[in-house]
This record gives C-alpha cells, structure tokens and sequence, in this order.
C-alpha cells in the first residue's frame, strides 16, 4: 500500500501544478525592450511617392559578402504616378540563414530601399521559413518598426568632414609675345630607329627559339603519350592471358588521362583517373581473378581471321572520323580566341539539360552491357570440375 500512496500523491502533485503560471518571466509575456539600433530582419519600403523605391541596381547583391541577396531588375516602365519611366524591381530574395546582419545592403543603398528592422522573424518547423521573399520583404516594410539607421543618411555620417580651401592669390604674369605654334614631333616609325646591336638582336632571337622550342617539346609530348595510349590499346586485343590484357588496359586508360591533361580538361582526367584507373580497373581484375575461366585463350582457326577483321572495322572508323574533320570548312582559318572557364555546376547542367537524350542512350548502353557481362558470366565452360549430369550417365 506505501507504493500506492506514494504514486498518487506524486499524481496529485503533478496535477495541481501542471496549471500553474510560470515562476519567471518569458516571453511572449514579456517582450525585452530593444535599442534603437536594434536590427534584425529586412523591409523593401516605398518611397515618397508611394511607389516600390528598389529600381534593381543590383547593388546591394554585389556588396552582401554572404552571398545572400537575390534580385531580378525588371525592366523600365511608365510610372502610375508620376508618368516617368523608372525601373523596378520583379523579385527580391534575402536568406537570413547566412546572413551576418553586416547592414552593408543597407548602407550602399542611393534610394534607401532597403532597410533593417527591429522584429525577428519566428521560424517554426523549415529552414525556408528565414528565406524572405519579394512579398514578405514589402509586408515588412507596413508591418514592422524600421531600425534606427538607412542608406542615404548611413553615407553622410560617414563622410568625412569637408573643409574649404582658399584659393591663393595669383600674381599676375608679364605679358610674354605669343611664339609661333609649331607641330608636335611625330613618332618616330619603326623603319627610322637605329639598328638593335648583337646582344639586343641575340636576346630576341633566344626568346623566339625558347616559345618555339616549348610548343616543338608539349607537341612530342603528346605524341609519345598518344603513341603509348594506341600501343597499349593494340596489346590489350592482342594479349592471351587475361590479366595482362587488364593491365594494358591500365595502361591505356591512364595514357588517356594524361591526353585530357594536356588539352587542359583536368577535371576529365581526374575522372578518368578515379572512375576508370580506380574502379572499373579494380572491378575488372577481381573478376577476372574470381570468374572460373581458364588462364589463356587457346588458338584457334579463326584466329587469322578475326584480326583482319577487327582492322578493317578500326580502319573504317578512322576514315569516317578523317573524313569528318577534312571536309568541315573553317578549322584553319578559325581565330584562336579564349572560351570562358567551365564550372562544374556549367557542365552538369550541360549534361542533365541540353545533352539529356545522349546522356540517357549512354544510360541504356551501360545497362545492356551490365546485363550481357551477367549473362556470359553464368555460362559455365565444360571442364574437369564440372560434375557429371544425367544425361551424361
């Protein structure tokens, strides 16, 4: 019976102060007074004409070093009230997550456009509840107290002081005859200068065989690691023993990277380098290891035959690609001009959007070979390990 009692009178105490107020002070019943210079979230408010003030400069966007300011201009239309053309603003988005409420947006602000003000936002259950949008910003700005400081007056408590110079006296010149205005000396052409001497001329001359000298030596470079990438490809079909055609194979995916390198595609090298050299070597090799195949191909009599045909298919594909780079016009005489560097986000979105359809054929193609490497790796091949069926009883 002492166990009972004890529960229920913990019961009983529970129950009559569950409804109990609170023995401190929280808030929502007590809201802490803020500063004036209290500042915590942002408003778009209207100018003196009742009009959006944000015409989309983008300036505030350029100078949040957080990176969080988003802002789409729109374009330039009549104005309802005054009957001038202004620009507007069609969207404007602040992450307050990331922001560190540095007021710099505030401050370069020319039309005081944006301001801060004093009440916090109140996120419940998302992180997309501190992303203010282009609507919540401008019900801010009715809604809310703004902070005690704003763009224009920001920049003249910042400016320093200015101080009037007198300007001193001028003493006034004798009269001086005015002399004839001759032309200016022309410039003298190349033609005229004097002749360069041995050491000047001999320097220019090594500087030329130098930059030449580097392009003859990135030129063999990259013939003698395409020479080891086709040489490698060749032993890979020739060689019997499985493992060593993997390891040519090796060899020619890493000759392929070292290619990619040096037409400045890095990223593709390092692909090549992580995906194929790593991985699908690795694969390759413990299935060849695991896999109950034999260690060699023996000869057979159509070995004479096969070879001649896989030159003939490799033969016609080189002409078909020779064929394509000889009769497209304009490789020669295309300027050399520098392309813009391409991002990772670029090439993914290239990828996934604009080349989607090959993306996905090369999909399938990977499938189909996963599902023919399943189907040829259940065969078994008759051997002493097999064990003898029925039929063969």
């Amino acid at each position: 019976m002492g166990h009972i009692n004890d529960t229920l009178r913990a019961l009983w105490t529970t129950l009559r102060t569950a409804f109990r107020p609170t023995s401190t002070v929280q808030f929502p019943a007590v809201v802490r007074p803020r500063g004036e210079r209290y500042r915590v979230s942002f408003a778009l408010p209207d100018d003196e004409n009742g009009e959006m003030a944000c015409i989309g400069c983008l300036t505030c966007e350029r100078i949040c070093p957080s990176q969080v300011i988003k802002v789409k201009p729109g374009v330039k239309r009549e104005s309802p009230v005054t009957g001038k053309k202004r620009a507007y603003t069609d969207d404007f988005v602040i992450d307050l997550s990331a922001c560190i409420q540095c007021e710099l947006c505030v401050q370069v602000c020319n039309n005081d456009a944006i301001v801060m003000v004093r009440e916090a936002e109140q996120p419940m259950f998302e992180r997309e509840d501190l992303v203010l949008g282009f609507a919540r910003l401008r019900k801010n700005a009715t809604d809310r107290t703004r902070s005690w400081g704003h763009g224009t007056m920001l920049q003249e408590s910042q400016e320093p002081a200015k101080v009037e110079k007198k300007a001193p006296a001028v003493k006034a010149a004798p009269a001086v005859a005015a002399e004839p205005r001759q032309p200016a000396p022309r410039s003298p052409s190349r033609a005229a200068e004097p002749p360069e001497d041995g050491a000047r001329a001999r320097a220019r001359e090594g500087a030329r065989a130098r930059r030449g000298g580097t392009d003859v030596s990135a030129t063999l470079a990259f013939g003698v690691v395409a020479a080891c990438a086709l040489l490698s490809a060749v032993f890979v079909v020739r060689a019997v023993d499985l493992i060593r055609a993997v390891l040519w194979l090796g060899i020619t995916l890493i000759a392929t990277a070292a290619l990619y390198a040096m037409l400045g595609a890095s990223f593709l090298a390092g692909v090549q380098l992580l995906l194929y050299v790593g991985g699908v070597m690795t694969l390759m090799v413990f299935g060849v290891m695991i896999t109950r195949r034999h260690e060699g191909i023996a000869p057979t009599a159509t070995d004479t035959v096969r070879p001649v045909r896989g030159a003939v298919v490799a033969a016609s594909l080189f002409g078909l690609v020779a064929a394509a780079i000889v009769n497209t016009d304009g490789l020669d005489d295309a300027p050399a001009r520098a392309l813009a560097p391409l991002t990772l986000a670029d090439l993914g979105r290239s990828i996934l959007v604009e080349h989607v359809l090959a993306f996905e054929a090369l999909s399938l193609l990977l499938l189909a070979a996963i599902i023919g490497a399943v189907v040829i790796a259940r065969r078994r091949d008759p051997g002493p390990l097999d064990e003898p069926t029925e039929a063969s009883r």
